[in-house]
């Protein structure tokens, strides 16, 4: 018995360590050979300045062990979305800039405007939300691990 709380408890204290937001707001910006397993713990949304033609490319190198389900998606309207995945990446898949605006899961910032260049990505982690005012031609995949994809599932 005493082994099934301490494994429960354990598990609860993963849970929470894996889906605790960040407290501050920071965005971090680097090249595609400079990213690292250790940019994508740190739970900040991250913008590659890489111009990226397929970003399925992606799956087999920098998120190749972060993720167990993948769900595609494509917008050509105003966006607005909660990131309830581990990641969301964000692909500008036109030759156009396109406006984003972006809010931490906190709410204590206003939200932050960026612009995202032509075939340029942005990742953006759990909770975090982003949003267009105008039509913007973006795709992208949402990323789940285990933990994640159990709580997409009972929780939102």
């Amino acid at each position: 018995m005493l082994v099934y709380i301490a494994l429960i408890v354990i598990i609860c204290a993963y849970v929470y360590i894996v889906l605790k937001p960040k407290k501050d707001f920071q965005i971090l910006q680097s090249s595609l050979s400079n990213m690292s397993d250790d940019m994508l713990y740190e739970k900040y949304p991250i913008c590659i300045n890489d111009q990226i033609i397929n970003v399925q490319d992606l799956l087999q190198s920098l998120f190749k062990f972060q993720y167990i389900f993948v769900d595609h998606f494509t917008e050509q309207q105003p966006y607005n979305r909660v990131n309830h995945s581990k990641f969301l990446v964000i692909h500008n898949n036109h030759p156009d800039n396109c406006d984003l605006f972006v809010s931490s899961p906190n709410k204590n910032t206003d939200k932050v405007r960026i612009i995202l260049p032509p075939y340029n990505v942005i990742i953006l982690p759990y909770l975090w939300s982003v949003s267009t005012e105008d039509k913007c031609n973006l795709s992208g995949m949402s990323l789940n691990d285990f933990t994640h994809f159990l709580l997409n599932i009972h929780v939102n």
